[in-house]
């Protein structure tokens, strides 16, 4: 998903939704739960997205892999606590429904590994489990955190993967060590000890729990 519009006009962008922060999730969840409504896709909508996804990956002879397949949709809440569909409106949280074929309760074991990572002091986002209608397993949603808290918030985070730091090939984003990123990242950092030894925990957390996703396109600095 791309936070980016090309408008080809100066007058178009006046038309365009500025992503803010209108409402914080925290704000709406009780227990870990979202509280409020969820307007978003359903059931169907959803199959069919996970259907054309993973016909489009065997299509290009791609190993099947979780990343490629689970479904992320971009989601707007509101003031008043709807969670809904972005099309035409901010886009400030990500909605990771389950999938199929075994992987029903991954939005859940993502919940616990996040929540896992904020008690050992790791800073994570603000996360809650949504109930989700047609009998679906509850699907995580995510508060994005580069997002703007308002029209006056002036910062920009500009983030960039390993993948490009270390100047691999896209389709070497599952090769690389550990060794090579402390050793791209320290002529990089500000703080070189406190980087690394952050690296280190991470390493070490994403061991303790089984993560089996930190490649080098899924680890950044900014």
């Amino acid at each position: 998903m791309s936070n980016i519009t090309i408008a080809e006009r100066a007058g178009e962008l006046a038309t365009l939704p500025a992503d803010i922060l209108l409402a914080q999730l925290n704000s709406f969840t009780t227990d870990h739960m979202f509280t409020e409504t969820y307007t978003g896709p359903g059931r169907g909508d959803i199959q069919d997205t996970f259907e054309q996804n993973l016909a489009r990956m065997f299509a290009t002879g791609a190993t099947p892999r979780l990343s490629g397949v689970q479904i992320k949709a971009p989601m707007f809440l509101d003031a008043d606590g709807t969670l809904m569909p972005s099309t035409g409106k901010p886009f400030t949280h990500i909605l990771k429904p389950a999938s199929t074929s075994g992987f029903e309760a991954l939005p859940a074991i993502e919940w616990q590994s996040m929540e896992l990572s904020r008690a050992a002091g790791f800073t994570a986002p603000a996360i809650a489990l949504v109930s989700m209608p047609d009998g679906m397993p509850a699907a995580l949603v995510v508060e994005r955190f580069g997002i703007r808290t308002s029209l006056d918030d002036i910062r920009r985070l500009v983030l960039e993967d390993m993948t490009s730091i270390l100047g691999v090939r896209a389709e070497d984003k599952y090769t690389g060590a550990m060794e090579q990123i402390a050793s791209a990242l320290r002529p990089l950092s500000t703080d070189a000890d406190a980087d690394l030894l952050l690296l280190l925990r991470r390493a070490l957390f994403g061991w303790l729990i089984a993560a089996g996703d930190m490649r080098l396109k899924n680890m950044a600095r900014f």
